[in-house]
């Protein structure tokens, strides 16, 4: 009796797979949870909505001018940065193309970023919280956490690997390149930095939404599983990401491009402030000692960002000077390893030499960064300037 039960189960998994196919196949590829009515074989599809999904009917039309939308927003997005406007456009034309994130984080406990983003965020956006995605397992802060954390906390995000996003921060946070580059660090293309930020949303008039956000996760699964309410639901595959190594860097990787030298392994430039690299101002974090890198470059992240907002980049022309002046050459074969106080800044100016035409892979951020270098008493450190 148990054989049978189970090889009619299965015929009634083939039955349901052959009679929907098509908008199976549609939904997979939008990441979108399909329910199918197994009376009348009705399509109901997730669309997401500012709150999370709400159900709505759909076709294989609809899904398929959903394919068009997608790829036309990739097309449009050409550059790592985008405006307002572009944004704007390409929410109007479909809200479901592209996925708002807000990555603001504050280096001390003046301003709470989880707060501020209920106070007023992007349409339909989800909030990434940079202490909180990391590797819990170490002492340093935010670092980056294995494929399989990210990938479960990116979908329950309500993210999927075939989104385009949007990421940006309020006013007087520089954390967007950070969360920019995490996503490229775990093999995601379409990831995009919204110049200007929060500020620059408004300013172009931009529709701000409120309160608090409830993502729905995308969290991987796949094949056809019974709901509680006797309908059929493929869900989808949420973000699965992938390990770019050439995106970071280790403190043994920098410690082996510190004594080879620049001319033989590449430039390793710091995007902490002339006083501390100098280690003539203390560093934030208790333990720390001050200094640098031995023969890395002082680039403040400051000086590749706009006068007064540190959410603005100034232009490629701007930042590939900014770069020189600091005894950096941004066409070199060789990799320049970023790196700052904790990964973050470092992202600022890893962003930067992709504007100014440079890969991102040739310009890795080192992760633990100073935070990490300046806590070992094993690891080298240069104070004052080098000659």
């Amino acid at each position: 009796m148990r054989r049978i039960t189970s090889l009619l189960g299965t015929l009634l998994l083939h039955l349901v797979q052959h009679h929907t196919f098509f908008t199976m196949t549609t939904a997979f590829l939008f990441r979108r949870p399909l329910l199918l009515s197994k009376s009348a074989g009705t399509t109901i599809v997730a669309r997401r909505t500012a709150a999370g999904f709400s159900s709505r009917s759909s076709s294989s039309n609809s899904s398929s001018s959903r394919v068009a939308t997608n790829a036309a927003v990739s097309t449009m997005f050409s550059s790592p940065l985008v405006t307002a406007q572009e944004v704007k456009e390409a929410l109007a034309k479909s809200p479901d193309s592209i996925r708002c994130v807000d990555a603001s984080w504050h280096l001390g406990g003046d301003r709470n970023a989880i707060e501020e983003f209920k106070e007023g965020h992007l349409p339909g956006a989800v909030f990434f919280d940079i202490d909180k995605i990391a590797d819990a397992g170490v002492p340093l802060p935010h670092m980056i956490p294995s494929v399989d954390v990210f990938s479960t906390k990116a979908s329950e995000l309500g993210l999927s690997s075939n989104d385009t996003i949007v990421v940006y921060t309020k006013k007087g946070s520089f954390s967007a390149p950070r969360c920019w580059w995490t996503f490229r660090a775990f093999g995601h293309e379409r990831v995009h930095v919204l110049n200007g930020g929060f500020p620059a949303w408004e300013s172009a008039g931009g529709s701000v939404e409120r309160g608090e956000v409830t993502p729905v996760s995308t969290r991987p699964s796949s094949g056809l599983v019974q709901t509680s309410g006797n309908a059929w639901m493929l869900r989808s595959k949420g973000f699965q990401g992938r390990l770019n190594a050439a995106m970071l860097r280790t403190w043994r990787q920098v410690l082996s491009q510190s004594e080879k030298g620049k001319e033989a392994a590449g430039q390793v430039v710091d995007a902490r402030s002339l006083a501390r690299f100098k280690a003539e101002a203390p560093e934030p974090r208790a333990g720390v000692a001050g200094g640098h890198v031995p023969g890395s470059a002082c680039l403040p992240f400051t000086k590749v960002l706009a006068d007064g907002d540190v959410n603005s980049f100034r232009s490629p022309e701007e930042i590939r000077k900014a770069f020189e002046d600091a005894g950096v050459d941004v066409d070199s074969p060789l990799p320049i390893t970023t790196t700052c106080g904790s990964g973050v800044t470092a992202a600022v100016l890893t962003l930067a030499l992709e504007l100014a035409g440079r890969k991102a892979e040739l310009s890795p951020v080192y992760d633990g960064s100073w935070s990490e270098w300046g806590s070992r008493a094993d690891l080298p450190k240069s104070v004052g300037a080098d000659p």
